[in-house]
């Protein structure tokens, strides 16, 4: 949980690496990075596939876009 009065952009810019971790441990059931293509470097956000940890349907993709600051 992010304290209160901090948004989860501020927390996770200060967070240690565990910190990091756990937090996305409690967001995410699943989170799968697929690989990389031949190019430029950079984060492309199509490569994760997700599942939210409250999500009922263990087979379902999350839809929601996710941003990592």
């Amino acid at each position: 949980m992010v304290p209160t009065g901090q948004t989860m952009a501020e927390y996770w810019a200060d967070a240690m690496v565990d910190d990091r971790r756990e937090l996305l441990a409690q967001a995410f059931e699943e989170l799968t990075v697929l690989p990389g293509k031949k190019g430029p470097k950079g984060f492309d956000p199509a490569r994760l596939r997700r599942r939210w940890a409250q999500e009922a349907d263990a087979g379902a993709e999350g839809s929601d876009q996710l941003t990592l600051l």
